[in-house]
């Protein structure tokens, strides 16, 4: 089976930059740590791991004392709202860098004004509007085709954590929930 195909796809709009990396950085560097113009995305994405560790934490409290964990969930949405309104303060309401992408559990394609060469490296950070969920890591461009907007890019994610994939995951099945939403209302 074509490896392009063993995962599920969705195209998306997302805050997305990317450098071009050599093999050396890939192997001795975490990817967020090259995006240092935003500090407050690396804050958020901590705060999402952080819910996403104590979530089975959440459920079993849940179970004994429903009223706790309302408690403890309306905490927990308030400060969400706090490191949103941070990255917005720091991010700007205005989306930057806001590019059309295709993406899956297993890499992702984009369009380039620069030609990529294949089995070349990449650092990129992906920011999900409007939940502001980023998440950044490695890449080897495995395709780059000429097209009408410059060149077409198709990458796999290289080296990717469970953190990681679990985070573009979530966004592919919201995005494709979104997709069918907006298909019944129309």
């Amino acid at each position: 089976m074509d490896d392009r195909r063993s995962f599920f796809r969705v195209d998306d709009e997302v805050s997305f930059d990317y450098k071009p990396v050599d093999t050396h950085t890939v192997e001795d560097n975490q990817a967020g740590s090259l995006f240092t113009d935003t500090p407050s995305i690396g804050l958020f994405a901590e705060f999402r791991a952080i819910d996403s560790e104590s979530s089975q934490l959440l459920h079993s409290i849940g179970e004994k004392d429903r009223q706790i964990s309302d408690y403890l969930n309306a905490i927990n949405r308030k400060v969400e709202l706090l490191a949103q309104q941070v990255v917005n303060l720091q991010h700007g309401k205005p989306k930057v860098n806001v590019a059309q992408i295709n993406l899956s559990e297993g890499g992702i394609a984009f369009n380039s004004d620069k030609a990529l060469y294949k089995g070349s490296y990449l650092a990129m950070r992906l920011v999900f509007v409007p939940s502001y969920v980023a998440v950044a890591m490695f890449a080897k461009v495995i395709r780059c085709e000429g097209n009408k907007n410059g060149h077409q890019v198709a990458a796999k994610f290289h080296k990717i954590t469970e953190a990681q994939r679990q985070i573009v995951s979530k966004q592919i099945m919201q995005a494709q929930l979104a997709h069918k939403r907006r298909g019944v209302e129309e």
